[in-house]
Formats: structure tokens, C-alpha cells, sequence
């Protein structure tokens, strides 16, 4: 089954501040024509790449599960972990920081698997979500926060 990310307000005001910030920044030198040539090209590039990159986070953040993995991509992002070696799952809380960080808003589920490693998601339905992964595998332990 897939689940979309659930996008929460936080996350939407830094998506739409960054994406005017990239257009603000060329903007000017547009209008003025204050860069020329190749520095132009170059800088109007680097900021439609990364508005593209942000767009493609937006609108390309999903989950999917099925009897064998978990399945995550956020934009070119993407990677999977197998039922069988999550631990635990932390329902409610919010990882700010981390190398595997694929929510796009606070209080999601932070997945425990291997020995050390976590998964930061955030589906529109965590509840649906916990219990299809619970059929999946009867050991996991979830921790509910308050």
C-alpha cells in the first residue's frame, strides 16, 4: 500500500520561503541586467535546479509497504528496509536531524531496524500505517508519545 507524506504548516512556510528566496536572488540581476553571459546562465541554473529539487521533495515523498519491505523516496531520494529487521517504532515525535529524515512534518514515526540505525517518516495515516505494519510483523514495539 502507499502512503503519502503528510506535510504540515512548518514545512510548507521553509519550502515557500526557500523557493522565493531562490527566485529573489536572480531576480534583481534579471531586471538589471547587472550579470551577463555565462555567470547569468550559470547562476540562473543552480537556481532552477534547486527549485526543481525542492519540488520534486514537495510533490515525490511517499511510503509504501508490503510482507517484505518498507519503502521510502522524498524527491531523488529513495531506499528500503526490510519488515523483519525493524525493532521499534516511536509514534509521535519528531527527528530534527539525521542522515534517513524523509517527513515532511513534525510528530511522525521515527523506525528503529538493525541495530543502530532509524528512519524518520511522516505518513498522512500513521495509525493505518503502524497497524499494516504490525501484520507484517507481530514483534515490532511501538511507543506512544503523549
Amino acid at each position: 500500500m502507499i502512503y503519502k507524506t503528510r506535510k504540515d504548516l512548518l514545512f510548507k512556510i521553509v519550502f515557500t520561503a526557500t523557493v522565493l528566496i531562490c527566485i529573489g536572488a536572480i531576480l534583481p540581476a534579471l531586471i538589471n541586467d547587472s550579470i551577463k553571459g555565462n555567470s547569468l546562465l550559470i547562476a540562473v541554473g543552480i537556481n532552477a535546479l534547486s527549485i526543481v529539487f525542492l519540488i520534486l521533495i514537495y510533490f515525490k515523498t511517499y511510503y509504501t509497504l508490503n510482507d517484505q519491505f518498507l519503502r521510502y523516496q522524498s524527491g531523488p531520494f529513495f531506499g528500503k528496509v526490510k519488515i523483519d529487521k525493524i525493532t521499534r517504532v516511536d509514534f509521535g515525535k519528531t527527528q530534527w536531524v539525521g542522515l534517513r529524515r524523509y517527513g515532511l512534518a513534525q510528530r511522525g514515526l521515527i523506525i528503529y531496524f538493525n541495530n543502530y540505525d532509524d528512519l524518520y517518516i511522516s505518513p498522512e495515516h500513521p495509525e493505518q500505517f503502524i497497524e499494516q505494519l504490525l501484520s507484517y510483523n507481530d514483534k515490532i514495539i511501538v511507543n506512544y508519545k503523549n
